[in-house]
């Protein structure tokens, strides 16, 4: 599994991607189908769109792969675990803080950022 015992076992962790999760998902879009409507699935929130931006084609693939990773929204979370376990976590988010605004304007909702 992406995700280890490591991580999960201890609430401080827990609590923490909690937190981590509530900021990267604040206000992320979602997206459009072919008829303008939403869809408000896990599958269509671009939050896995933006941060697989930052990764390797084989960590992409790592995370597509794995059979219990359903949605975008899934494999972000791992991600985010995997990024704590492995003592990752400040250097993505400083990519993706340092990511140019025009670019996160076609992740996030207007009056996010």
């Amino acid at each position: 599994a992406v995700v280890s015992t490591q991580s999960t076992g201890d609430h401080s962790v827990s609590l923490m991607c909690r937190s981590l999760e509530n900021v990267l998902l604040h206000k992320v879009r979602f997206r459009k189908l072919r008829n303008n409507l939403l869809k408000d699935t896990d599958d269509d929130v671009l939050v896995w769109d933006l941060v697989s931006r930052f990764l390797s084609k084989s960590e992409i693939v790592r995370f597509e792969n794995e059979a219990s990773l359903k949605s975008g929204v899934g494999r972000f979370r791992s991600w985010l675990r995997s990024t704590l376990n492995d003592g990752l976590t400040e250097k993505y988010l400083n990519q993706i803080v340092a990511t140019d605004m025009n670019l996160l304007k076609n992740f996030y909702e207007e009056g996010s950022l």
